[in-house]
């Protein structure tokens, strides 16, 4: 329950702006947390990364290798120019991604695209932009990770945003595995207002999905238990 209600909180507190981050894979629910927040007002902006990036990129035109073998491409990508096409100035993409060039980090402005290289990282100045969309904010709500984060070389942009988020003065709600572990890695679970054990459930409830969302807390919280 107290899952729940700080879940609750971050959707229902109205402060305004309202950021939510999105990385990670997974875009199905990714998108339709995006269009829920926007189309209910919870949210301002939304800062895309990761593979929820590499898809509005591709609706943006870019062309982003290897992104057609996701599941459900074609229905993705329509559902991501549909979002782009209703809130042109909410849903903002990277403008610059590090790929991975033989192991080694090679940073390019997305007008570079396409690579041969797999896209594993946003780019420094996605990453400063999104960092000063942040220090603004009053609710972040911040899901998946914005690239390859556990390899060294494309850490940076999953590892900058959440220290900013965790600097910052808003009410804070990080939620899924990955972003999770990467606060955790960095000893910052104490700067960040609810870190979700939920995981893909945290970002279904938020979408407005309560019940199954409320079902897989309750046994994600039987499964690990919190300390007393």
């Amino acid at each position: 329950e107290d899952e729940v209600k700080m879940l609750s909180k971050a959707v229902e507190a109205k402060k305004h702006p309202a950021i939510f981050v999105t990385g990670g894979a997974k875009i199905k629910d990714s998108i339709k947390t995006i269009e829920q927040f926007l189309n209910r007002k919870i949210v301002d902006e939304v800062l895309t990364c990761g593979l929820v990036g590499n898809i509005f990129l591709a609706a943006k035109g870019y062309q982003v290798s290897g992104i057609e073998y996701i599941e459900d491409y074609a229905k993705l990508l329509e559902k991501s120019k549909k979002l782009l096409g209703l809130f042109p100035d909410k849903i903002l993409i990277p403008v610059d991604v590090a790929v991975d060039k033989y192991g080694q980090r090679e940073e390019i402005p997305v007008s570079k695209l396409p690579q041969p290289y797999r896209l594993a990282d946003i780019g420094a100045k996605t990453i400063e932009h999104y960092k000063s969309i942040l220090s603004k904010a009053q609710i972040i709500i911040a899901n998946g990770p914005a690239g390859v984060f556990e390899t060294k070389e494309f850490e940076k942009g999953t590892f900058e945003l959440v220290k900013a988020i965790a600097g910052s003065s808003a009410y804070t709600v990080v939620g899924g595995g990955h972003i999770a572990t990467a606060v955790i890695n960095l000893n910052l679970a104490d700067k960040i207002s609810h870190v979700s054990t939920g995981g893909g459930a945290c970002i279904l409830f938020l979408a407005g999905d309560p019940l199954p969302a409320i079902e897989a807390l309750k046994a994600n919280k039987k499964k690990f238990p919190q300390p007393n």
